[in-house]
């Protein structure tokens, strides 16, 4: 048995285990499991709705059966859910408790206008986008029916966002000629999650709102540059200074992709950002010389 068969089959059990809980509504496997992409090192990870949130006394429950298997409790609020994790047979078990209506308001509003400064709302709807329904799968799909006909101003507006680059000169000189590989480490790390959110932002798909995993987010794109991944691997590995050749052509193609399939959004104020001078030349005023 792989490694994926072995963690889908826990989550199944796991999920059957909860399905007599007064007010569960759903259960919604996430993560690498729900990807198809486990290995001995992955978890396993699981969201349960409720109609009703459990009360205090249940939700103390839970918190105590994770704790007696060796687990523990990310945080809990009352009103709001929980989220906690469990070892079993060895594997560690995440799973948050939330209320359907909250992922109902949160849907409503998402959809609308994508929340740029809340990453953990991205979090949320990528993974109900991308993830496998244990229980309830009705009410999942609904939502991800409601992701899937998102209008294409959302995508725009991800677009849009993250068409910022830093300027070459200032990854290599004020980076790498100075040896300050931290600034250039720094600046490659944010390049590298703002093409995952374009190219995201280019084929409709909804940003993970992490960096981690970045080749799942990125697989099976239709709208990409050539071996993304790898290249986009490949930078870390790469000297300094070639790694920012390598990167400074690939955010060129990335703005050449927004040309072709997002025309109405404008690139060239980018373009002519990756090649600011730190430094002008002198004007020469015609004087004479003394």
């Amino acid at each position: 048995m792989t490694d994926q068969d072995r963690l889908l089959a826990l989550a199944h059990r796991v999920a059957a285990g909860y399905q007599s809980r007064p007010n569960l509504a759903a259960i919604l496997l996430t993560g690498s499991v729900a990807r198809g992409r486990a290995d001995a090192v992955s978890d396993v990870d699981m969201t349960l709705y409720y109609d009703t949130l459990p009360t205090p006394d249940e939700f103390e429950a839970i918190q105590q059966s994770a704790r007696d298997s060796g687990g523990g409790v990310y945080g809990y609020q009352a009103d709001e859910g929980l989220a906690c994790y469990h070892f079993i047979d060895g594997i560690k078990v995440d799973t948050a408790h939330t209320a359907v209506s909250a992922i109902d308001a949160m849907l409503a509003q998402f959809v609308q206008t994508p929340p740029l400064a809340e990453p953990n709302q991205f979090i949320v709807m990528s993974g109900i986008q991308q993830g496998i329904p244990l229980h309830g799968a009705a009410i999942i799909q609904r939502w991800q029916h409601a992701l899937a006909a998102i209008d294409a101003p959302f995508f725009e507006a991800i677009v849009t966002a993250n068409l910022r680059f830093a300027p070459r000169a200032v990854l290599q000189e004020m980076g790498v000629d100075r040896a300050d590989y931290w600034l250039v480490y720094e600046l490659l790390l944010d390049a590298q999650q703002r093409i995952m959110n374009l190219l995201c932002g280019l084929n409709r798909r909804i940003p993970p709102g992490k960096i981690k995993g970045m080749d799942a987010s990125l697989a099976g794109l239709a709208i990409a540059p050539a071996d993304v991944v790898a290249r986009l691997r490949q930078l870390w590995l790469l000297p300094p200074d070639t790694a920012v050749a390598a990167l400074l052509a690939l955010e060129l193609e990335m703005l050449d992709l927004v040309d072709a399939h997002m025309p109405q959004v404008d690139t060239a104020p980018l373009r002519q950002r990756l090649d600011y001078v730190l430094r002008q030349a002198p004007v020469n005023d015609g004087g004479g010389s003394d």
